[in-house]
């Protein structure tokens, strides 16, 4: 399959088993569910798409096997018989009947047997079933068919489903707070202490529509704003963790800052005097004419959480006096210089 827009392509394999319809065997093929069957004949000859009639039936499939409740109260189906014996001159007859069981294997609903001419050795099976009584889930439908003169049998099943477009489905707790702390750092204020206010269902649909509203072109199913807000959110969880073991990054100084700001421009890491405190110094070039981020981790105490202690950002931690702190971990002459950025 290629999508003849972005040229992508996909692949899929399909198993077909021919059964083996060899006479004096009686065998049944798959059942086709369908969402009507109708005589061609019946059917204005401009609405027959050719490839959908079966033996002078008008087949209109439903390859899912997927039906609405309510909206969907009857299943046709359509399936072809073959072996039956005409040579011995008994009845003459063969049965049908169609049972439907569910995911368990329990039986829920038997519509009964019916007893039919032969009209040779093969014969086309169409029904239309009442569903309307089933309850929302999955099933498989059973076709048994007997020979009243050779009492040979033979059965095939089909799964299908009922589903309720109104049931609504409580979101995953932790699919929601996933969902929640992708978009944190994105969120004013208010709209943080409005999330918490709403339901499960609520924060859902809240942060569907701030994404929606931050993207550029909501015409199109691609919202790269939220895209580059996700690999933000990967990347500071995987690379800025407080533990190799973790994946708590997103949490950090360094974390919210890279979820906020994107990629820095340029990473320096120093050891400062005295052998305490690895420093890390991000630099971004393209924002409020330039500004850094200084980060500083007491490694002696086992910790890779790097803390924010000074930026020349208007909205973040200004500390002129940032690296005093330091400088008492190690005597004066082993300063070189200091310099605020």
């Amino acid at each position: 399959v290629i999508d003849d827009v972005s040229k992508a392509r996909g692949a899929a394999s399909l198993t077909v088993t021919v059964p083996d319809y060899r006479p004096g065997r009686l065998a049944v093929s798959d059942i086709e569910l369908a969402y009507e069957i109708r005589e061609v004949s019946d059917t204005p000859a401009e609405a027959i798409n050719s490839r959908l009639v079966k033996e002078g039936r008008l087949v209109v499939p439903n390859p899912t096997g997927i039906y609405q409740l309510k909206r969907d109260s009857v299943i046709y189906v359509y399936s072809e018989l073959y072996g039956l014996d005409t040579a011995s001159g008994g009845s003459d007859s063969f049965t049908v009947r169609y049972r439907v069981k569910d995911a368990g294997g329990n039986l829920v609903h038997d519509f009964g047997q019916a007893v039919f001419r032969k009209p040779g050795n093969s014969v086309v099976l169409s029904n239309a079933l009442d569903i309307g009584n089933l309850e929302p889930g999955r099933y498989n439908l059973l076709l048994e068919a007997t020979d009243l003169d050779t009492k040979r049998q033979t059965v095939t099943a089909k799964e299908f489903s009922i589903i309720d477009p109104n049931a609504v489905k409580a979101p995953n707790k932790a699919d929601v707070e996933l969902m929640i702390n992708i978009a944190w750092y994105h969120l004013s204020e208010a709209e943080k202490i409005q999330i918490h206010k709403l339901t499960s269902e609520g924060q859902v649909n809240f942060l569907k529509q701030f994404w929606r509203e931050m993207d550029d072109d909501p015409s199109t199913p691609e919202n790269p704003v939220y895209d580059d807000a996700v690999r933000r959110f990967a990347f500071a969880s995987d690379n800025f963790p407080t533990h190799h073991m973790r994946h708590d990054g997103w949490k950090t100084d360094r974390g919210r800052v890279y979820i906020t700001y994107g990629p820095y421009d340029n990473e320096t890491e120093l050891i400062l005097p005295g052998g305490s405190y690895p420093l890390i110094k991000w630099e971004y070039y393209n924002i409020e004419g330039g500004v850094i981020f200084i980060f500083a981790s007491d490694e002696i105490a086992g910790t890779r959480n790097y803390q924010l202690v000074h930026s020349t950002h208007s909205r973040e931690i200004h500390n002129p006096y940032w690296l005093d702190k330091f400088e008492k971990e190690a005597p004066e002459e082993q300063w070189q210089h200091r310099d605020d950025n």
